[in-house]
């Protein structure tokens, strides 16, 4: 399946050959989890805070879907 994955903030690009791209699609079996997914993107829990895939917050063990848009929001700090 494909889905179409955009970063934001301190989290690296999803296509190291071109960082400049703001979104990249990304070929990935099908049953892939979110999980999975950050994995892939080398980012780990620490960083990666919000999964949002179709407009819809995703809990980590939430299968993707073919076609979505996948955002990746870094934790947020502050008080």
């Amino acid at each position: 399946m494909k889905v179409t994955v955009k970063t934001y903030g301190t989290l690296k690009p999803p296509s190291a050959a071109d960082p400049t791209l703001p979104a990249n699609e990304m070929e990935m079996p099908e049953g892939t989890r979110v999980a999975d997914l950050l994995t892939r993107l080398g980012i780990t829990p620490g960083q990666g805070g919000t999964v949002v895939m179709n407009g819809r917050l995703l809990p980590r063990e939430e299968e993707l879907i073919d076609g979505a848009l996948i955002q990746v929001f870094p934790v947020m700090h502050g008080g």
